[in-house]
């Protein structure tokens, strides 16, 4: 118990310590990142310097990883790109298990101060009016020969003024009583087993109470105390009496009660137990009840079974943390397909709109720019959709505007879209801009054409993928339907 505080204690330390001795790394880097992007942003340090240190990007960070970053963080720069995204993905998992620590801590605290043993042999007993409660042990009894260790659950009595004690039954009636009574027995000439002594009938207003002639052998309950009687064992008389309202009919039932068969193990286990019982009658009225230290030349020791809920719930958290951990480049990867599917579906509208504005006259260079400055109109206007290949188309524009050769601009675009299409489109205006833009009309509305066919395809192939989703939650909605149909159509035959 006190190892596994030590260990929480040593992360939490550790934790706390680097955050520290780290607050400044690398803060001039951070400064510009903003808090409401970056809500843990006090982490970053750390992360950074575990990133700087250890290398891990070379360990972690895959290439498919890279391209999505690349892909969907336009314009910033490709060196902030990684280290940021390290930041933000190791700071959750600092930080939650930062937090599983100190909930693992705080529960394994409140554990230990839940104890129930007083100096090893002795439970606090309820005060007067708090009724019983029940102390789960772990008993260890030392012989010369051997130990015997096993767990035992007692019920400790509140602590009471005066002896009293005050057992009721109830009963059963007679066809009920014969198929239930002798529980695992198998005959009433041969009742080894405790017996089934039942209350109630079941679904009826039929009460029982029984008399047993001998309370020695059988009590209310049905427990047999047949450790001390012959071999040819006892006759017992129980009466069970049978109450319906104001009607009483006296079922009486004689069977014969054996001697059980007592392993070594229960003798001992059977005398603690009266032990135990002899202490508590004895100490009745005191605040703490003791419990035996020995049985004979028996030697007794108590435990409290070890909680391991905190243990348990620190390392389901830890692997709660993995998870999580490779969830953020799933999502990441999630999120680079849809930014795929996002300039499938704008293309065909891309190389429409460059097609209009060379037929009307103008030069690629120009026509490049009217749709670039169309789009960043619309932003303004507040249509915040962000379109992945515009703002690719973006960045070439600047491009060819800050002396970038244009046949360059045009090729750097197509590599960056990573899309076959965009190659395509990005490779015929380049080819065209060496041999004369001659004939680049004809082969755009061609590409224009077929880039619509494309669409309709990849809209077709989108629906019948979102009708294949359908299917689990529509099949469910069949089952609810045939439950509601069914249920009351069984229930009333």
């Amino acid at each position: 118990m006190f190892f596994i505080i030590i260990i929480y204690i040593t992360i939490l330390t550790g934790l706390i310590i680097g955050m520290i001795l780290n607050r400044t790394y690398e803060k001039n880097f951070l400064h510009t990142c903003l808090k409401k992007e970056h809500p843990l942003l006090f982490l970053y340090p750390l992360c950074l310097y575990i990133f700087d240190k250890f290398e891990l990007h070379q360990h972690f960070i895959n290439q498919n990883t890279k391209e999505a970053l690349e892909s969907l963080n336009i314009g910033e720069k490709k060196e902030t790109q990684l280290p940021l995204y390290w930041c933000k993905k190791c700071s959750f998992i600092i930080a939650l298990i930062f937090l599983i620590s100190i909930f693992s801590l705080f529960n394994e605290l409140n554990s230990m101060q839940k104890s129930q043993l007083i100096n090893g042999n002795a439970i606090q007993r309820p005060t007067y009016g708090e009724g019983e409660k029940k102390v789960r042990l772990y008993v260890e009894v030392e012989d010369k020969k051997d130990s015997i260790k096993d767990e035992l659950n007692l019920n400790i009595e509140e602590r009471r003024y005066d002896n009293e004690a005050m057992l009721k039954s109830f009963e059963e009636a007679r066809k009920y009583i014969d198929l239930n009574i002798l529980g695992e027995n198998e005959s009433l000439d041969d009742v080894r087993k405790p017996l089934v002594l039942m209350k109630q009938i079941p679904g009826t207003s039929i009460k029982i109470k029984w008399k047993i002639d001998n309370k020695n052998i059988i009590d209310t309950r049905g427990d047999l105390n047949n450790s001390n009687i012959p071999k040819e064992g006892e006759l017992v008389q129980i009466t069970a009496q049978i109450e319906y309202f104001d009607t009483i009919e006296n079922y009486l039932i004689t069977l014969r009660v054996k001697p059980k068969i007592v392993s070594r193990r229960e003798q001992v286990l059977d005398a603690l137990k009266e032990a135990i019982e002899n202490k508590s009658r004895d100490t009745i009225t005191e605040k703490e009840q003791i419990l035996p230290e020995d049985i004979g030349e028996r030697k007794i020791n108590y435990n409290e079974p070890e909680n391991r809920e905190s243990e348990k719930m620190f390392f389901i958290g830890i692997i709660i943390t993995g998870f999580i951990y490779f969830l953020f480049d799933k999502e990441l990867l999630d999120q680079y397909k849809k930014r795929e599917m996002q300039v499938l579906m704008d293309y065909p509208e891309i190389v429409n709109k460059i097609v209009l504005l060379l037929g009307a006259g103008m030069t690629m260079k120009n026509a490049w720019g009217k749709v670039v400055k169309e789009y960043v109109n619309k932003n303004r206007e507040g249509a915040k959709n962000k379109r992945f290949a515009y703002e690719e188309m973006i960045i070439t524009y600047n491009e060819l505007h800050n002396g970038v050769i244009e046949m360059k601009a045009y090729e750097s675009y197509g590599k960056r879209m990573k899309v076959l299409p965009y190659l395509r489109f990005s490779s015929l205006i380049s080819q065209n801009l060496k041999k004369g833009s001659k004939g680049l009309l004809e082969l755009l509305e061609y590409e224009a054409m077929e880039a619509f066919n494309e669409r309709k395809e990849l809209a077709k192939r989108l629906g019948e993928e979102a009708s294949t989703k359908l299917l689990l939650p529509m099949m469910l909605m069949l089952l609810i339907v045939l439950v509601i149909i069914l249920v009351p159509a069984i229930s009333g035959l």
